[in-house]
């Protein structure tokens, strides 16, 4: 598996702007000489020293990469985003290049796999077109052998970002093909995209409302949920009041889209809500089912309940210190069910804030993982035994070579012998 790298952060300077589609701009920091190790399909935290423009959610923001990790060669580290009328992304659009900035991370663990033989989906939504491009790009470059399909929805071509840049990967990376859809990715698209979307790879990355329902359109067409990945992250909230999800969905009711949401969530990944000190509130039917304890176990507990003993005190420090500071947090974790047997999560938790902007409670989404990490445990586990049958291997050629020699020497005296017995 890719490595998740360690975060750490450094000083940049503005390097670059340009446009990628109407509204959408591309931003390039330099890096200089300065270490800062990614894996394609993460996303870092872009923070500035000086805000121009008022904004109530502060110096710093989350974006996806859209460079390849050889990017950092030249120093080179690009973000993507819609443009809006934040306090932020004004000043951002508005400051002179060589402008002083800082970046953390990496964050993410939306990574592209370490078996290329399988069959991979990627299906964008807007601005989740970003962390495929990192990794299409860097596919590019190093000619990996991935079989890839991009299916990329947009409101119209024109708010389509990358579009020109991803036409000519299509025709430079083998195996690559790429489908635009203008309006919903629905089922008829995928089915459209993808005849016989059982025995892929689906990543999926967008807003909450379009992973979802792309998840639950997977799911009636019985996708695996072990086969799905997603990435969910601040990056992906609205700015401002305007309705983001509309450059896939158009306009829909806020009734019907959170009953689609909340129905989504309830079939495919386990939700739990629990207050500052992790006492849960709420736990939906998905996290009842694979924890295997009852709603009435779970509720008022803590969620220490379900500690495996996989993971350090120092791994639960940075995750309560990420999202005690009002940031989400993203992680895998290994959790221990009721009957003792384990299950891996991919967790997205968030704060919830009040009017005042206070943190409140906590919300947890976690989208299960188990059979990957399990597929991933014997793929090391072989790789191992391999290296040890090699060492053995390795080992009986040199007492082999060391017996010959013995063999040759002892010739060699019993020759001399013989020698001096005829003499």
């Amino acid at each position: 598996m890719t490595p998740i790298h360690p975060m750490h952060s450094i000083n940049v300077s503005l390097l670059e702007r340009k446009t990628v589609a109407d509204g959408a701009t591309e931003v390039v920091f330099d890096a200089g000489n300065n270490p800062f190790a990614f894996s394609p399909g993460q996303y870092i935290r872009v923070t500035l020293r000086d805000i121009s423009f008022h904004d109530s959610r502060g110096s710093y923001r989350d974006f996806s990469i859209s460079s390849a990790p050889a990017d950092l060669t030249r120093g080179r580290i690009a973000v993507s985003f819609n443009n809006s009328e934040s306090g932020f992304k004004k000043t951002l659009l508005a400051m002179p290049l060589g402008a002083p900035a800082q970046i953390s991370g990496p964050f993410g663990s939306l990574l592209l796999p370490p078996n290329t033989a399988r069959p991979i989906i990627f299906v964008a939504g807007g601005t989740g077109i970003t962390p495929f491009m990192s990794m299409l790009r860097h596919i590019a470059v190093l000619h990996a052998p991935y079989r890839i399909t991009l299916i990329y929805g947009n409101k119209d071509e024109s708010s389509a970002m990358y579009l020109s840049e991803l036409n000519l990967l299509a025709q430079q990376i083998p195996n690559f093909s790429l489908h635009t859809v203008l309006g919903l990715i629905d089922r008829e698209a995928i089915k459209k995209s993808v005849p016989m979307p059982l025995d892929f790879l689906w990543y999926i990355a967008g807003s909450s409302a379009m992973t979802s329902a792309v998840a639950q359109s997977l799911a009636e067409l019985g996708v695996p949920l072990a086969h799905i990945r997603t990435e969910l992250f601040t990056g992906y909230m609205p700015e401002d009041n305007t309705e983001r999800e509309e450059l896939v969905y158009g306009k829909i009711s806020d009734e019907a889209k959170n009953k689609a949401i909340l129905d989504a969530l309830n079939k495919s990944v386990l939700v739990s809500e629990t207050d500052l000190d992790g006492t849960i509130r709420y736990a939906n039917d998905k996290f009842v089912e694979i924890s295997k304890y009852s709603r009435e176990e779970l509720i008022g507990q803590n969620h220490r309940l379900l500690k495996s003993g996989e993971h350090s005190d120092s791994f639960y420090k940075e995750l309560w210190d990420t999202i005690a500071h009002g940031h989400v947090f993203r992680g895998e974790i290994k959790n221990r069910a009721k009957d003792g047997t384990y299950y891996w999560v991919d967790a997205n938790i968030a704060p919830v804030l009040d009017e005042k902007g206070k943190i409140i409670s906590y919300i947890a989404i976690r989208f299960l993982i188990t059979e990957r990490k399990e597929a991933e445990e014997n793929l090391v586990a072989k790789a191992e035994d391999l290296e040890n049958m090699n060492k053995l291997m390795v080992g009986r050629e040199l007492k082999m070579v060391e017996l010959k020699e013995k063999l040759a020497e002892t010739e060699a005296e019993i020759k001399e012998l013989r020698k001096k017995g005829t003499s």
